[in-house]
Protein backbone atom coordinates (compact mmCIF):
# COMPACT_ATOMS: atom_id res chain seq x y z
CA UNK A 1 0.00 0.00 0.00
CA UNK A 2 1.44 3.45 -1.00
CA UNK A 3 0.61 6.56 -0.26
CA UNK A 4 1.38 10.39 -0.92
CA UNK A 5 2.51 10.46 2.83
CA UNK A 6 4.96 7.38 2.86
CA UNK A 7 7.62 9.49 4.35
CA UNK A 8 8.19 7.06 7.85
CA UNK A 9 6.90 9.61 9.61
CA UNK A 10 3.69 8.87 11.94
CA UNK A 11 0.04 10.73 10.26
CA UNK A 12 -0.69 13.05 12.90
CA UNK A 13 -4.71 13.58 13.61
CA UNK A 14 -7.64 10.63 14.62
CA UNK A 15 -10.61 9.54 12.56
CA UNK A 16 -13.80 10.94 13.77
CA UNK A 17 -16.55 7.87 14.49
CA UNK A 18 -20.25 8.70 13.03
CA UNK A 19 -22.68 6.16 15.35
CA UNK A 20 -24.52 6.00 11.77
CA UNK A 21 -24.38 2.65 10.85
CA UNK A 22 -25.83 3.14 7.57
CA UNK A 23 -22.76 5.52 6.30
CA UNK A 24 -25.20 8.23 5.13
CA UNK A 25 -22.49 10.54 6.76
CA UNK A 26 -22.70 14.35 7.74
CA UNK A 27 -21.44 16.93 5.16
CA UNK A 28 -17.97 18.43 5.02
CA UNK A 29 -19.79 22.34 5.53
CA UNK A 30 -20.99 20.61 8.80
CA UNK A 31 -17.27 20.10 10.11
CA UNK A 32 -17.99 16.66 11.09
CA UNK A 33 -15.78 13.75 8.28
CA UNK A 34 -15.66 10.26 8.94
CA UNK A 35 -15.88 6.81 8.10
CA UNK A 36 -18.99 4.35 8.71
CA UNK A 37 -19.60 1.99 10.97
CA UNK A 38 -16.14 1.27 11.35
CA UNK A 39 -15.62 1.56 15.51
CA UNK A 40 -14.10 -2.08 16.23
CA UNK A 41 -11.56 -1.37 13.58
CA UNK A 42 -10.54 2.15 14.72
CA UNK A 43 -11.34 2.38 18.67
CA UNK A 44 -7.26 2.70 19.08
CA UNK A 45 -7.19 5.72 16.25
CA UNK A 46 -9.88 7.47 18.21
CA UNK A 47 -8.57 7.83 21.19
CA UNK A 48 -4.36 8.30 19.79
CA UNK A 49 -2.16 9.17 16.99
CA UNK A 50 -1.07 6.11 15.05
CA UNK A 51 2.16 5.19 13.45
CA UNK A 52 2.19 4.95 9.84
CA UNK A 53 2.11 0.90 10.05
CA UNK A 54 -0.79 0.94 12.45
CA UNK A 55 -2.70 3.55 9.65
CA UNK A 56 -1.81 0.52 6.79
CA UNK A 57 -2.92 -2.31 9.05
CA UNK A 58 -5.90 -0.29 9.77
CA UNK A 59 -7.01 0.24 6.18
CA UNK A 60 -6.08 -3.18 5.10
CA UNK A 61 -8.46 -4.15 7.53
CA UNK A 62 -11.39 -1.83 5.85
CA UNK A 63 -10.19 -2.83 2.42
CA UNK A 64 -10.82 -6.55 3.41
CA UNK A 65 -14.11 -5.87 5.29
CA UNK A 66 -15.74 -3.62 2.02
CA UNK A 67 -14.18 -5.72 -0.92
CA UNK A 68 -17.07 -7.81 -0.78
CA UNK A 69 -19.40 -5.35 -1.59
CA UNK A 70 -17.67 -2.99 -4.11
CA UNK A 71 -19.59 -2.44 -7.33
CA UNK A 72 -18.49 -0.69 -10.41
CA UNK A 73 -20.90 1.86 -10.17
CA UNK A 74 -20.83 2.94 -6.84
CA UNK A 75 -17.15 4.55 -7.57
CA UNK A 76 -16.51 4.62 -3.61
CA UNK A 77 -17.15 2.57 -1.16
CA UNK A 78 -19.69 3.73 0.99
CA UNK A 79 -17.30 5.01 4.38
CA UNK A 80 -16.21 7.14 1.84
CA UNK A 81 -19.61 8.80 1.57
CA UNK A 82 -19.66 10.84 4.90
CA UNK A 83 -16.57 13.01 3.34
CA UNK A 84 -19.17 14.66 0.87
CA UNK A 85 -21.92 16.52 0.75
CA UNK A 86 -24.12 13.27 0.33
CA UNK A 87 -22.43 9.94 -1.60
CA UNK A 88 -19.46 10.79 -3.08
CA UNK A 89 -18.99 9.94 -6.90
CA UNK A 90 -15.72 9.53 -8.58
CA UNK A 91 -15.69 13.11 -10.24
CA UNK A 92 -16.19 14.68 -7.01
CA UNK A 93 -12.68 13.43 -5.34
CA UNK A 94 -10.96 16.23 -7.36
CA UNK A 95 -13.03 18.56 -5.58
CA UNK A 96 -11.97 16.85 -2.51
CA UNK A 97 -8.54 17.01 -3.04
CA UNK A 98 -8.30 20.48 -3.72
CA UNK A 99 -10.32 21.34 -0.79
CA UNK A 100 -7.77 19.07 1.61
CA UNK A 101 -4.53 20.13 -0.14
CA UNK A 102 -5.54 24.02 -0.42
CA UNK A 103 -7.22 24.43 2.82
CA UNK A 104 -5.75 27.53 4.94
CA UNK A 105 -7.28 28.95 8.11
CA UNK A 106 -9.59 31.10 7.55
CA UNK A 107 -10.26 30.03 3.84
CA UNK A 108 -13.48 30.98 2.39
CA UNK A 109 -14.65 27.51 1.83
CA UNK A 110 -14.25 26.32 5.48
CA UNK A 111 -16.34 27.11 8.46
CA UNK A 112 -15.26 27.12 12.25
CA UNK A 113 -16.85 23.31 11.98
CA UNK A 114 -14.55 22.50 9.35
CA UNK A 115 -11.23 24.40 11.12
CA UNK A 116 -11.45 21.81 13.93
CA UNK A 117 -11.60 18.75 11.59
CA UNK A 118 -8.91 19.56 9.30
CA UNK A 119 -6.29 17.20 10.86
CA UNK A 120 -8.60 14.54 10.37
CA UNK A 121 -9.17 15.36 7.10
CA UNK A 122 -5.84 15.53 6.44
CA UNK A 123 -5.07 12.10 7.59
CA UNK A 124 -8.06 10.58 5.28
CA UNK A 125 -6.71 12.63 2.39
CA UNK A 126 -3.75 10.36 2.83
CA UNK A 127 -6.22 7.33 2.55
CA UNK A 128 -8.62 8.89 -0.25
CA UNK A 129 -5.23 8.74 -2.55
CA UNK A 130 -4.05 5.13 -1.81
CA UNK A 131 -8.01 4.13 -2.07
CA UNK A 132 -8.61 6.07 -5.77
CA UNK A 133 -5.12 4.42 -7.40
CA UNK A 134 -6.92 1.14 -6.08
CA UNK A 135 -9.65 2.70 -8.48
CA UNK A 136 -7.69 3.07 -11.30
CA UNK A 137 -6.34 -0.50 -10.48
CA UNK A 138 -9.96 -1.60 -10.76
CA UNK A 139 -10.48 0.37 -14.02
CA UNK A 140 -7.65 -0.77 -16.23
CA UNK A 141 -8.22 -4.49 -14.88
CA UNK A 142 -12.38 -4.20 -15.95
CA UNK A 143 -11.15 -2.88 -19.30
CA UNK A 144 -8.65 -5.80 -19.68
CA UNK A 145 -11.30 -7.95 -18.84
CA UNK A 146 -13.93 -6.58 -21.06
CA UNK A 147 -11.40 -6.26 -23.72
CA UNK A 148 -10.24 -10.17 -23.54
CA UNK A 149 -13.97 -11.36 -23.86
CA UNK A 150 -13.57 -12.96 -20.30
CA UNK A 151 -15.98 -13.00 -17.44
CA UNK A 152 -15.41 -10.53 -14.77
CA UNK A 153 -16.30 -11.86 -11.27
CA UNK A 154 -19.31 -10.24 -9.49
CA UNK A 155 -19.15 -8.32 -7.16
CA UNK A 156 -15.43 -7.50 -8.52
CA UNK A 157 -12.75 -7.88 -6.01
CA UNK A 158 -8.79 -6.54 -5.88
CA UNK A 159 -7.02 -9.22 -6.97
CA UNK A 160 -3.95 -10.64 -8.69
CA UNK A 161 -3.87 -8.76 -12.56
CA UNK A 162 -1.43 -7.97 -15.30
CA UNK A 163 -2.98 -5.66 -17.63
CA UNK A 164 -2.49 -2.73 -19.83
CA UNK A 165 0.11 -3.46 -22.47
CA UNK A 166 1.55 -0.30 -23.73
CA UNK A 167 4.17 -0.26 -26.72
CA UNK A 168 6.87 2.30 -27.11
CA UNK A 169 8.13 2.59 -30.58
CA UNK A 170 11.43 3.61 -31.96
CA UNK A 171 13.47 3.93 -28.61
CA UNK A 172 17.19 3.26 -27.57
CA UNK A 173 18.62 1.38 -25.38
CA UNK A 174 22.86 1.54 -25.53
CA UNK A 175 22.26 2.71 -28.98
CA UNK A 176 20.64 -0.32 -30.32
CA UNK A 177 17.04 0.54 -31.52
CA UNK A 178 13.98 -1.32 -30.00
CA UNK A 179 11.07 -0.52 -28.56
CA UNK A 180 9.67 -0.72 -24.53
CA UNK A 181 6.90 -2.93 -23.66
CA UNK A 182 5.16 -1.76 -20.93
CA UNK A 183 2.95 -3.27 -18.36
CA UNK A 184 0.52 -2.66 -14.94
CA UNK A 185 0.53 -5.00 -12.40
CA UNK A 186 -1.62 -5.52 -9.36
CA UNK A 187 -0.16 -8.37 -6.33
CA UNK A 188 -2.08 -8.48 -3.81
CA UNK A 189 -1.05 -12.01 -1.99
CA UNK A 190 2.55 -12.88 -3.21
CA UNK A 191 4.63 -9.81 -0.63
CA UNK A 192 8.47 -10.25 -0.75
CA UNK A 193 7.82 -13.24 -3.39
CA UNK A 194 10.42 -13.22 -6.23
CA UNK A 195 8.33 -13.14 -9.74
CA UNK A 196 9.91 -12.91 -12.96
CA UNK A 197 7.48 -10.84 -15.92
CA UNK A 198 8.49 -12.51 -19.42
CA UNK A 199 7.70 -10.94 -22.74
CA UNK A 200 7.81 -13.51 -25.96
CA UNK A 201 6.74 -12.20 -29.55
CA UNK A 202 4.47 -14.58 -31.81
CA UNK A 203 3.73 -14.03 -35.73
CA UNK A 204 0.87 -15.63 -37.78
CA UNK A 205 4.10 -18.24 -38.26
CA UNK A 206 5.18 -18.95 -34.64
CA UNK A 207 6.96 -17.70 -31.56
CA UNK A 208 9.73 -15.36 -32.75
CA UNK A 209 13.15 -16.80 -32.59
CA UNK A 210 16.60 -14.59 -31.89
CA UNK A 211 19.15 -13.52 -34.52
CA UNK A 212 22.53 -14.73 -34.92
CA UNK A 213 24.54 -13.52 -32.32
CA UNK A 214 21.96 -12.97 -29.58
CA UNK A 215 21.68 -15.90 -28.28
CA UNK A 216 21.20 -14.42 -25.07
CA UNK A 217 18.06 -13.38 -25.42
CA UNK A 218 16.40 -16.84 -25.78
CA UNK A 219 16.29 -19.52 -22.64
CA UNK A 220 19.57 -21.11 -23.72
CA UNK A 221 21.57 -19.92 -20.62
CA UNK A 222 20.66 -22.10 -18.08
CA UNK A 223 21.37 -18.99 -15.42
CA UNK A 224 19.30 -16.91 -16.66
CA UNK A 225 16.58 -17.46 -14.07
CA UNK A 226 16.03 -19.41 -10.93
CA UNK A 227 13.31 -21.89 -12.87
CA UNK A 228 13.62 -24.69 -15.22
CA UNK A 229 14.14 -24.08 -18.54
CA UNK A 230 13.78 -25.86 -21.81
CA UNK A 231 16.41 -24.99 -24.39
CA UNK A 232 14.71 -23.11 -27.35
CA UNK A 233 15.69 -20.11 -29.74
CA UNK A 234 12.76 -17.98 -29.04
CA UNK A 235 13.91 -14.24 -27.93
CA UNK A 236 12.57 -13.43 -24.94
CA UNK A 237 12.76 -10.41 -22.12
CA UNK A 238 12.92 -10.40 -18.41
CA UNK A 239 11.83 -8.42 -15.46
CA UNK A 240 12.45 -9.77 -11.93
CA UNK A 241 10.76 -8.11 -9.21
CA UNK A 242 9.77 -8.33 -5.50
CA UNK A 243 6.01 -7.06 -4.51
CA UNK A 244 5.27 -5.35 -0.93
CA UNK A 245 2.50 -4.56 0.91
CA UNK A 246 3.93 -0.70 0.21
CA UNK A 247 3.35 -1.79 -3.49
CA UNK A 248 0.72 -3.37 -4.49
CA UNK A 249 0.29 -2.01 -7.74
CA UNK A 250 3.25 -1.67 -9.52
CA UNK A 251 2.89 1.06 -12.98
CA UNK A 252 5.17 0.83 -16.20
CA UNK A 253 6.70 -1.65 -15.39
CA UNK A 254 9.51 -1.74 -18.80
CA UNK A 255 10.76 -4.66 -21.20
CA UNK A 256 13.35 -3.73 -23.91
CA UNK A 257 13.20 -5.89 -26.87
CA UNK A 258 16.01 -4.75 -29.35
CA UNK A 259 14.83 -4.94 -32.91
CA UNK A 260 17.80 -6.56 -34.19
CA UNK A 261 17.36 -9.54 -31.73
CA UNK A 262 14.38 -10.60 -33.73
CA UNK A 263 14.25 -12.93 -36.39
CA UNK A 264 12.46 -11.44 -38.78
CA UNK A 265 11.96 -11.37 -42.79
CA UNK A 266 12.14 -7.84 -43.90
CA UNK A 267 8.79 -6.58 -44.55
CA UNK A 268 5.18 -5.44 -42.18
CA UNK A 269 4.96 -8.14 -39.55
CA UNK A 270 2.15 -7.92 -37.38
CA UNK A 271 3.52 -9.17 -33.68
CA UNK A 272 1.24 -10.75 -30.74
CA UNK A 273 3.39 -9.96 -27.61
CA UNK A 274 2.61 -11.75 -24.82
CA UNK A 275 3.33 -11.08 -21.07
CA UNK A 276 3.05 -13.04 -18.41
CA UNK A 277 4.19 -13.58 -14.57
CA UNK A 278 5.98 -16.29 -13.03
CA UNK A 279 7.63 -17.47 -9.63
CA UNK A 280 10.49 -19.02 -9.09
CA UNK A 281 9.00 -22.35 -9.86
CA UNK A 282 7.92 -21.24 -13.20
CA UNK A 283 4.30 -21.22 -12.47
CA UNK A 284 2.50 -18.74 -14.44
CA UNK A 285 -0.13 -16.29 -12.23
CA UNK A 286 -0.92 -13.91 -14.51
CA UNK A 287 -1.44 -13.04 -18.57
CA UNK A 288 -2.19 -10.90 -21.33
CA UNK A 289 -1.28 -9.90 -24.41
CA UNK A 290 -1.95 -7.09 -27.15
CA UNK A 291 -1.19 -6.83 -30.81
CA UNK A 292 1.60 -4.12 -32.36
CA UNK A 293 3.27 -3.88 -36.21
CA UNK A 294 6.49 -3.63 -36.85
CA UNK A 295 7.53 -1.69 -40.10
CA UNK A 296 10.27 -3.34 -42.41
CA UNK A 297 12.34 0.21 -42.42
CA UNK A 298 12.69 -0.98 -38.34
CA UNK A 299 13.55 -4.73 -39.58
CA UNK A 300 16.11 -3.57 -42.23
CA UNK A 301 18.21 -1.31 -39.56
CA UNK A 302 20.55 -3.87 -37.86
CA UNK A 303 22.72 -2.87 -35.29
CA UNK A 304 26.17 -4.55 -34.90
CA UNK A 305 26.64 -3.74 -31.27
CA UNK A 306 25.01 -6.08 -29.01
CA UNK A 307 23.23 -4.86 -25.24
CA UNK A 308 23.59 -7.64 -22.77
CA UNK A 309 20.38 -9.43 -22.54
CA UNK A 310 19.12 -8.08 -18.75
CA UNK A 311 18.43 -11.50 -17.25
CA UNK A 312 22.63 -12.25 -18.63
CA UNK A 313 23.45 -9.12 -16.64
CA UNK A 314 21.87 -9.99 -13.55
CA UNK A 315 20.75 -6.69 -13.25
CA UNK A 316 18.35 -3.98 -14.40
CA UNK A 317 18.32 -0.11 -15.09
CA UNK A 318 15.34 0.65 -12.08
CA UNK A 319 14.05 -1.32 -9.76
CA UNK A 320 10.73 -1.65 -11.00
CA UNK A 321 9.35 -1.84 -7.38
CA UNK A 322 11.25 0.91 -5.26
CA UNK A 323 12.35 2.95 -8.51
CA UNK A 324 15.72 3.00 -7.67
CA UNK A 325 17.51 3.37 -10.98
CA UNK A 326 19.65 6.04 -13.59
CA UNK A 327 17.64 8.86 -14.65
CA UNK A 328 20.85 9.63 -16.79
CA UNK A 329 24.34 8.70 -17.42
CA UNK A 330 27.28 10.38 -19.65
CA UNK A 331 30.72 9.72 -20.49
CA UNK A 332 33.20 12.00 -21.13
CA UNK A 333 36.86 12.27 -22.21
CA UNK A 334 38.93 14.88 -20.50
CA UNK A 335 42.18 15.64 -20.03
CA UNK A 336 44.56 17.58 -17.34
CA UNK A 337 48.03 17.89 -17.07
CA UNK A 338 50.00 15.82 -14.53
CA UNK A 339 53.76 16.96 -14.54
CA UNK A 340 55.44 17.17 -17.84
CA UNK A 341 52.47 14.81 -20.16
CA UNK A 342 48.64 14.76 -19.79
CA UNK A 343 46.34 12.77 -18.02
CA UNK A 344 43.61 11.46 -19.72
CA UNK A 345 40.59 10.20 -17.78
CA UNK A 346 37.13 8.66 -18.00
CA UNK A 347 34.37 11.35 -16.45
CA UNK A 348 30.95 9.60 -15.84
CA UNK A 349 28.61 11.96 -14.48
CA UNK A 350 24.69 10.05 -13.95
CA UNK A 351 22.05 10.91 -12.06
CA UNK A 352 20.59 8.34 -9.64
CA UNK A 353 17.15 8.15 -8.15
CA UNK A 354 17.11 6.15 -4.48
CA UNK A 355 14.33 4.89 -3.27
CA UNK A 356 13.65 7.37 -0.03
CA UNK A 357 12.64 4.34 2.28
CA UNK A 358 16.04 2.42 2.24
CA UNK A 359 17.70 2.97 5.31
CA UNK A 360 20.73 1.14 3.90
CA UNK A 361 24.32 1.86 2.88
CA UNK A 362 24.32 2.31 -1.11
CA UNK A 363 27.50 1.97 -2.96
CA UNK A 364 27.74 3.19 -6.62
CA UNK A 365 30.24 1.22 -8.69
CA UNK A 366 31.76 1.82 -11.78
CA UNK A 367 34.05 -1.01 -14.30
CA UNK A 368 35.09 -0.86 -17.23
CA UNK A 369 34.34 -3.50 -19.85
CA UNK A 370 35.47 -4.72 -23.26
CA UNK A 371 33.21 -5.29 -26.33
CA UNK A 372 32.91 -8.90 -24.79
CA UNK A 373 31.69 -7.64 -21.43
CA UNK A 374 34.71 -8.90 -19.87
CA UNK A 375 36.06 -6.58 -17.17
CA UNK A 376 39.28 -5.00 -17.83
CA UNK A 377 42.29 -5.41 -15.78
CA UNK A 378 43.88 -2.56 -13.70
CA UNK A 379 47.55 -0.94 -13.81
CA UNK A 380 46.88 1.05 -11.27
CA UNK A 381 46.09 -0.30 -7.36
CA UNK A 382 44.15 2.65 -6.00
CA UNK A 383 41.88 1.92 -9.13
CA UNK A 384 41.79 -2.06 -9.18
CA UNK A 385 38.90 -4.26 -7.30
CA UNK A 386 40.02 -7.90 -5.24
CA UNK A 387 39.64 -9.07 -8.89
CA UNK A 388 42.31 -6.28 -9.93
CA UNK A 389 40.02 -5.34 -12.43
CA UNK A 390 39.54 -1.49 -13.33
CA UNK A 391 37.48 -0.18 -10.28
CA UNK A 392 36.09 2.97 -8.72
CA UNK A 393 33.56 4.07 -6.12
CA UNK A 394 31.34 6.17 -4.15
CA UNK A 395 28.92 5.90 -1.13
CA UNK A 396 25.07 6.91 -1.53
CA UNK A 397 23.74 7.74 2.33
CA UNK A 398 19.70 8.46 1.26
CA UNK A 399 17.34 10.08 3.74
CA UNK A 400 14.01 10.63 4.01
CA UNK A 401 14.08 14.45 2.95
CA UNK A 402 16.39 14.04 -0.70
CA UNK A 403 16.38 10.58 -2.71
CA UNK A 404 17.86 11.84 -6.15
CA UNK A 405 21.78 12.19 -6.20
CA UNK A 406 22.13 14.70 -9.05
CA UNK A 407 25.06 14.90 -10.41
CA UNK A 408 27.47 12.45 -9.81
CA UNK A 409 30.95 12.58 -10.87
CA UNK A 410 33.30 9.66 -11.29
CA UNK A 411 36.33 10.06 -12.74
CA UNK A 412 39.04 6.92 -14.22
CA UNK A 413 42.43 7.64 -15.58
CA UNK A 414 42.81 5.82 -18.80
CA UNK A 415 46.34 5.11 -17.84
CA UNK A 416 44.70 2.47 -15.33
CA UNK A 417 43.59 -0.14 -17.97
CA UNK A 418 46.58 -2.78 -17.82
CA UNK A 419 48.61 -2.59 -21.26
CA UNK A 420 47.69 -6.52 -22.27
CA UNK A 421 44.39 -4.37 -22.63
CA UNK A 422 46.34 -1.64 -24.77
CA UNK A 423 46.21 -0.39 -27.73
CA UNK A 424 42.35 -1.10 -27.63
CA UNK A 425 41.31 -2.61 -31.48
CA UNK A 426 39.77 1.11 -33.13
CA UNK A 427 36.52 -0.90 -34.28
CA UNK A 428 35.62 -2.36 -31.20
CA UNK A 429 33.91 -0.12 -28.76
CA UNK A 430 33.94 -0.94 -24.85
CA UNK A 431 31.74 -0.02 -22.13
CA UNK A 432 31.50 1.61 -18.37
CA UNK A 433 29.29 -0.19 -16.31
CA UNK A 434 27.56 1.21 -12.98
CA UNK A 435 25.73 -0.67 -10.64
CA UNK A 436 23.97 0.65 -7.43
CA UNK A 437 25.03 -2.45 -4.60
CA UNK A 438 24.04 -2.65 -1.06
CA UNK A 439 26.32 -2.85 2.00
CA UNK A 440 25.10 -6.71 2.01
CA UNK A 441 26.50 -6.76 -1.72
CA UNK A 442 22.96 -7.21 -3.20
CA UNK A 443 22.68 -5.25 -6.76
CA UNK A 444 19.76 -2.96 -6.93
CA UNK A 445 20.08 -1.71 -10.34
CA UNK A 446 22.59 -1.40 -13.14
CA UNK A 447 23.46 0.63 -16.12
CA UNK A 448 25.70 -0.15 -19.00
CA UNK A 449 27.03 2.67 -21.42
CA UNK A 450 28.99 2.02 -24.76
CA UNK A 451 32.16 4.43 -24.76
CA UNK A 452 33.92 4.99 -28.55
CA UNK A 453 36.93 2.70 -29.14
CA UNK A 454 39.15 5.72 -29.91
CA UNK A 455 38.62 6.70 -26.30
CA UNK A 456 41.58 4.69 -25.74
CA UNK A 457 43.76 5.11 -28.04
CA UNK A 458 47.10 7.35 -27.44
CA UNK A 459 47.01 6.59 -23.62
CA UNK A 460 50.33 6.59 -22.59
CA UNK A 461 51.93 4.21 -19.62
CA UNK A 462 51.68 5.36 -16.30
CA UNK A 463 52.85 3.44 -13.37
CA UNK A 464 51.90 6.04 -10.54
CA UNK A 465 49.78 9.01 -10.30
CA UNK A 466 51.87 10.71 -8.29
CA UNK A 467 50.62 14.50 -7.73
CA UNK A 468 47.06 13.58 -8.53
CA UNK A 469 44.63 13.32 -5.92
CA UNK A 470 41.75 12.02 -5.82
CA UNK A 471 38.32 11.61 -3.09
CA UNK A 472 36.26 8.85 -2.88
CA UNK A 473 33.44 11.13 -1.08
CA UNK A 474 30.48 10.32 1.05
CA UNK A 475 27.63 11.52 -0.71
CA UNK A 476 24.99 12.57 2.15
CA UNK A 477 21.57 13.77 0.72
CA UNK A 478 20.85 15.69 4.06
CA UNK A 479 24.10 18.21 3.69
CA UNK A 480 25.13 17.21 0.27
CA UNK A 481 28.48 18.47 0.93
CA UNK A 482 31.33 16.85 -1.41
CA UNK A 483 34.38 17.56 -2.99
CA UNK A 484 34.05 16.23 -6.18
CA UNK A 485 37.39 16.17 -7.62
CA UNK A 486 41.39 17.62 -6.86
CA UNK A 487 43.20 18.52 -9.73
CA UNK A 488 46.62 19.93 -9.98
CA UNK A 489 48.03 21.74 -12.89
CA UNK A 490 51.57 22.29 -12.56
CA UNK A 491 53.83 24.85 -13.95
CA UNK A 492 50.30 26.96 -14.69
CA UNK A 493 51.11 30.35 -16.38
CA UNK A 494 50.71 33.38 -13.74
CA UNK A 495 52.18 36.23 -15.20
CA UNK A 496 55.66 35.91 -15.70
CA UNK A 497 55.74 34.00 -12.48
CA UNK A 498 55.91 30.38 -13.02
CA UNK A 499 53.11 28.41 -10.69
CA UNK A 500 50.67 25.25 -10.11
CA UNK A 501 46.65 25.83 -10.05
CA UNK A 502 44.91 23.83 -7.60
CA UNK A 503 41.18 23.10 -8.82
CA UNK A 504 38.08 21.23 -7.29
CA UNK A 505 34.45 21.03 -7.27
CA UNK A 506 32.69 21.55 -4.57
CA UNK A 507 28.78 21.37 -3.92
CA UNK A 508 27.33 22.95 -0.83
CA UNK A 509 23.49 22.52 0.20
CA UNK A 510 21.09 24.95 -1.45
CA UNK A 511 20.40 27.80 0.63
CA UNK A 512 22.43 27.31 3.01
CA UNK A 513 23.76 30.54 5.21
CA UNK A 514 26.47 28.60 7.11
CA UNK A 515 29.62 30.26 6.05
CA UNK A 516 32.19 27.43 4.50
CA UNK A 517 35.89 27.66 4.30
CA UNK A 518 38.25 26.16 1.98
CA UNK A 519 41.60 24.98 3.19
CA UNK A 520 44.63 23.79 0.70
CA UNK A 521 47.67 22.61 2.36
CA UNK A 522 50.52 22.27 0.50
CA UNK A 523 53.39 19.81 1.90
Amino acid sequence: MSTAEDTGTPFRGKIVQLPDAKGTGVGIDRGRAAFADLSPLISEAHTSDLELSQWRKLFEQIVAREAGTFELELGVPRFLAALGAGPVQKQQLGEIFEFLGGYQPGSRRANEDAQRTITQLHSARSFLRWYTTRLSVRDAYVSCMEGTGRKMPAPLKLEDALFSLRFEHDATLSGVAGMYVSTSQCWVGHFGEALWTEVTLSTKDGPVEVSPGWEAWSHLDPCSTPFPRKASRTFVSLMPFRPDSQSLFIDNLRLFVPYSALHLSPGKHDITVFARVMNSRGEELACSSEVTSLSSSVLRSRDRVLVASPQQLGYWKEDPVTRTGFLSTRVTRCTHSLGHSPLDTLRVRTEVRVSADSLCSLFLECRLLDDEGAPLLSALPEFADEQGMVYTSCELAPSSTSSVFSPLDLELPLCAVAQRDLPYESKKPFFVELVVRTDQGQIVCGVQEQVPAHYLSGVPVRTSLEGWQKTRDILCSESMHQIADILIDPLFPFGSTKAFRVSCHIDTPVGSDVPYRLRIDVR
